[in-house]
């Protein structure tokens, strides 16, 4: 072998040894570099569970099929389930509805995420509603699925009373506005628009405002410096109604940015107007009422001694005296002095005469048929009667008067002529059945404040001598009377329209008394009668007609009186004569003590109101009861039948 061949080898293995030695060298480099790539992903690993568990919101690991193999402590609290009871589970068990998770993981395969809505049932059984976010990951080498949840629950419930507290406000018939600090209009609900279409597009206290005696500027004055502005504005309306509304204006300020606007809320107050305006009205009409009453009462008393001593007069006065013509005038001026104290008997009183069930159809005929002979022909009257409205309940023949007066209130009004129209229409109001009663007029029609007027006693238009103010109050007190309501509409040159609305009855029995069939008492000479008033002029008449008559009479001024007389005669009074009105005490209790102590008595009261009747059904003993003035030959009459029941 030559030196070169030798060289050659020596060199091949100098070669082949540092071949080796540098393969050994990258063999061990390459195993550093996994180790540390196993390392490197062992702690990133361990980081993303560290990361994964500590999220604040719900996250779960899920393998390709749906198995459940993470979940952080988030899930738990949202599920109340514990890691043990997760792990292992298919979320198509877990998110709903049915069929959910297939859907999802369709999508994932396809494009590698997704989002949807779903919810979950708590362990306590309470649903959630969540906001879901799926992606694709690789796990170990092995393809998996990351899911992030946002509990929805609470922000869709506080969406749900946004979206209530919005549609209340929106619906609303308070009309409501908010505007900026400029007065520039940024909300307005359906009322605020309704009435004011250029709401948007104005300032808006002078838009709501306006046409009434608010002024803008104090208003930003007031609310500007942090206060609240409230009044009661009126303002005419588009079909010239007055209308009042509660306007309160005040500051509104957002806490976390500092904006500052203003708040506009405008009630309609009309109806509520009206009804306190109608109870006042009724009010004072039950005070007037009350008065009319008393003075009706004195007065009665007083035309009751005039009567009387008229009716001896006539008696004493041969009727070809010069002075029995007079006599007869002068009875007639009693006569017609007692017919207008009934009416105001009847306007201030509260009871009815005869109570029966009728139909009000019936007795809007019989005022027309009573109109037909009266009306002038240049007056037209239509009926439009609904054939089955129901029966009423009360005192058909006041219902009538309150009828009659409204009509002629109309033929008033229509001095050239024009149509009377008198209708009648069932109604149901809050579940109570009644019939409502229109009377329209096409006459000249009132202005405001003769409308406000037009239930008072003694007002009215007509001239002097034409009328005597008591023919609506006089219906307004029968209304009341009878439970119903009334109300009126009208305008100048446009008619007016009356609306009077009653009960229904609560059968269709009539409740009429039954009239007592009383023979012509014989003369019961032996007779005493005891007369009880504090007007000695009714005193002395009641005497000398009954002693005429033959009675012998006992007089008393006081019930204190009546009452020794009564128990020292011991049951010789065999009728007493009773005034309701005494001064010392109430004439039904009077009645009631004699009643007590001689059960045998027959008692007649006797009173210039109208709402003592009641007692007649309550006690026996009180037979009939009489309406001041009584003439002297009523009385006698009453005595003697009476006496016919002793």
């Amino acid at each position: 072998m030559g030196d070169l061949d030798q060289f050659g080898l020596l060199l091949g293995a100098v070669i082949l040894a540092f071949g080796l030695r540098r393969d050994r060298d990258q063999v061990m480099e390459l195993i550093q570099r996994e180790r540390k790539a196993y390392d490197e992903l062992h702690e990133s690993e361990a980081r993303y569970r560290a990361v994964f568990r500590s999220l604040a919101f719900p996250a779960f690991v899920a393998a390709e099929d749906g198995e459940i193999l993470e979940a952080n402590q988030a899930v738990q609290e949202l599920t109340g389930l514990r890691d043990a009871a997760l792990i292992g589970k298919s979320l198509a068990n877990i998110l709903q509805p049915p069929g959910l998770w297939e859907n999802l993981r369709h999508e994932l395969e396809r494009t590698g995420y997704v989002r949807a809505e779903a919810s979950l049932d708590r362990a306590t059984g309470e649903t959630r509603i969540l906001d879901v976010q799926c992606g694709t990951i690789r796990l170990s080498g092995q393809k998996a699925f990351v899911v992030l949840m946002r509990d929805l629950t609470d922000e869709r419930e506080a969406e749900r009373q946004r979206y209530l507290l919005s549609q209340a406000v929106q619906q609303m018939w308070d009309k409501l506005c908010i505007a900026d600090s400029t007065g520039r209009p940024q909300y307005a609900n359906e009322a605020a628009l309704r009435s004011h279409p250029s709401l948007m597009q104005s300032n808006f206290l002078d838009t709501l405002l306006a046409s009434t005696d608010a002024e803008p500027e104090r208003v930003w004055d007031e609310v500007r410096s942090g206060g609240i502005w409230r009044k009661e504005l009126v303002r005419q309306s588009e079909d010239g109604r007055r209308v009042y509304e509660d306007v309160m204006v005040s500051p509104v300020r957002i806490e976390s940015t500092g904006e500052r606007f203003y708040l506009a809320i405008c009630r309609d107050v009309t109806e509520k107007r009206r009804l306190e305006h109608q109870l006042v009205q009724s009010q004072k009409m039950e005070a007037v009422g009350s008065l009319a009453a008393g003075l009706a009462h004195e007065f009665n008393n007083l035309l009751g001694g005039i009567l009387g001593y008229v009716s001896f007069l006539k008696q004493d006065t041969p009727p070809d005296s010069p002075t029995y013509p007079d006599l007869i005038a002068l009875e007639q001026v009693v006569h017609r002095a007692a017919d207008f104290t009934r009416q105001l008997l009847g306007f201030a009183r509260q009871s009815s005469e005869r109570e029966e069930v009728f139909s009000l159809n019936e007795v809007v005929r019989s005022v027309v048929n009573l109109l037909k002979h009266t009306l002038s022909s240049s007056i037209r009257v239509e009926l439009d009667l609904q054939p089955d409205v129901p029966l009423v309940h009360g005192d058909p023949a006041q219902i009538q008067q309150a009828v009659l007066n409204l009509c002629l209130n109309a033929c008033d009004a229509m001095p050239e002529g024009g149509e009377l129209l008198l209708s009648t229409r069932r109604v149901e109001r809050g579940g109570q059945v009644g019939v409502r009663l229109v009377v329209a007029d096409t006459g000249i029609g009132m202005d405001e404040e003769t409308l406000s007027r037009i239930f008072e006693p003694f007002f009215s238009t007509k001239p002097r001598g034409k009328g005597t103010g008591l023919g609506l109050s006089t219906t307004y007190s029968i209304v009341k009377r009878h439970g119903g309501t009334i109300d009126v509409e009208s305008k100048l040159g446009e008619g007016t329209v009356f609306e009077v609305e009653f009960p229904a009855a609560d059968d269709e029995t009539g409740r009429s008394e039954t009239e007592r069939s009383l023979a012509e008492a014989a003369e019961a000479l032996s007779a005493t009668v005891l007369v009880v008033d504090d007007e000695p002029a009714v005193l002395n008449v009641a005497q000398r007609a009954l002693q005429r008559a033959g009675f012998r009479v006992l007089t008393a001024s006081s019930g204190d009186e009546a009452m020794a007389l009564f128990t020292r005669t011991d049951g010789v009074v065999k009728v007493a004569l009773v005034d309701v009105l005494l001064p010392d005490g109430n004439g039904r209790d009077l009645a009631y003590r004699m009643a007590e102590l001689f059960p045998d008595v027959r008692i007649i009261l006797h009173s210039g109101y109208s709402g003592e009747e009641d007692t007649s059904e309550k006690l026996p003993q009180v037979i009939s009861f009489l309406r001041k003035p009584v003439d002297p030959e009523r009385l006698v009459a009453e005595v003697r039948k009476a006496l016919e029941l002793v």
